[in-house]
């Protein structure tokens, strides 16, 4: 058995790698949700640029399933980047209406 200060020290070490490790999984932790905001971000706009260009298909194809053929995406997608798209656009419009 060791002397006191050695187990001093011995507990001492121990706090400062459970810190240490504590420390860096708090900061991965805060990477990763960096890094899923600025992926999720991508991918919303992403959308919106779908979106918009499924409603100009649509309105020079004069239909949307045609439109969506044409992007090559599923109806059901098409219709939900959409109306997305549609509810973006009324919150902003609405927005705007009650700053004024």
């Amino acid at each position: 058995m060791g002397s006191t200060g050695d187990r001093v020290a011995a507990r001492e070490r121990g706090w400062q790698k459970a810190t240490r490790a504590a420390g860096t999984a708090v900061r991965e932790r805060e990477s990763a949700a960096r890094r899923f905001a600025a992926a999720r971000a991508q991918r919303d706009v992403a959308e919106q640029v779908m979106a918009a260009e499924l409603e100009r298909l649509s309105t020079s194809e004069g239909s949307v399933p045609r439109a969506a053929e044409l992007v090559g995406v599923e109806l059901v997608e098409a219709e939900r980047l959409m109306s997305a798209r549609r509810i973006v656009r009324a919150v902003h419009e609405s927005d705007d209406s009650t700053s004024s």
